[in-house]
């Protein structure tokens, strides 16, 4: 049963229209994720279309639901969902107008280290772009990171499938941190990892349980680029930041600024072409 308030957020489009030319529905509901939104779908659209309001529904259920119950063909709109553990699972929403991203989560196509080097360099007062980058060792780090936490994300997903009632992404990222520093600490993961595969073998027959996180852990490793399937949001950029600034030891900034910044800069090309082919199909079929 939709409750008044889910009805209101997806009615409250009607009072925008006069800025939008479409719709943007997506599930965040975040003090800043108005803005964020505004800041990356302007940008990879390149003012194509005239968007200034963005309507949070609050959960990826909301919004495929409200997705499946669109009946306004007067208009364009697109609802955007993140890929979370389902992508994993290959387990994906379809809805004419809805948009399952193909990565973890929206912040995943933040992680471009061309926009990322730009702003550390905006923000850096000695260092040039290429000493940046060199320092940095972007992608060496993603790879390495990457490589760390695959199995911890394949028995996350298997756990999320069989609804083992155990803590996985929300586990808090520095939890699996080596002390105080951006490194990630071995054992800490191996012991997190132990934790939630016992857990799932506690839901399942143990030959089946071990089969399906292995199928999961496959998933990742062969299903596309590993990056794409560890959060963005949770994991990657918080440890991101934290080497940012062991590494330029002079730079003050928020990470949310740097965050907006990022949406501002980055190509994002495949969520620019998902979101563009949504729309174009949409044209089509209302003409």
């Amino acid at each position: 049963m939709i409750s008044r308030s889910d009805a209101a957020r997806r009615a409250r489009a009607l009072f925008f229209r006069h800025l939008n030319d479409i719709d943007v529905y997506v599930e965040d509901m975040s003090r800043h994720s108005r803005k964020f939104y505004l800041l990356l779908i302007n940008n990879i659209l390149g003012g194509r279309y005239k968007i200034h309001e963005i309507h949070m529904l609050g959960g990826k259920r909301k919004v495929v639901a409200a997705a499946s119950k669109h009946s306004d063909f007067s208009r364009r709109a697109v609802y955007i969902v993140d890929g979370d553990l389902d992508l994993i699972l290959a387990r994906r929403a379809q809805s004419p107008r809805l948009v399952c991203l193909g990565r973890y989560c929206i912040e995943n196509y933040l992680l471009e280290e061309d926009a990322i080097c730009e702003i550390i360099h905006e923000l850096d007062l000695v260092k040039d772009m290429q000493q940046i980058k060199e320092d940095l060792s972007f992608a060496d780090w993603l790879l390495d990171l990457s490589v760390s936490l695959t199995p911890l994300f394949a028995v996350y997903a298997a756990a999320h499938a069989r609804s083992c009632g155990i803590e996985t992404v929300s586990y808090p990222v520095h939890r699996l941190r080596s002390g105080n520093g951006e490194g990630l600490c071995p054992r800490a993961i191996y012991d997190r990892h132990s934790q939630v595969l016992s857990q799932l073998l506690r839901h399942m027959d143990s030959y089946k349980g071990l089969s399906f996180y292995i199928d999961c852990l496959n998933q990742i490793r062969y299903g596309g680029s590993s990056v794409n399937m560890i959060s963005g949001k949770d994991y990657i950029l918080p440890l991101l930041f934290l080497r940012i600034r062991r590494i330029f030891g002079g730079l003050v900034f928020n990470n949310e600024f740097f965050i907006q910044r990022l949406a501002s800069k980055v190509r994002a090309d495949d969520l620019r072409s998902l979101i563009s082919h949504c729309l174009e199909s949409q044209a089509v079929a209302n003409v």
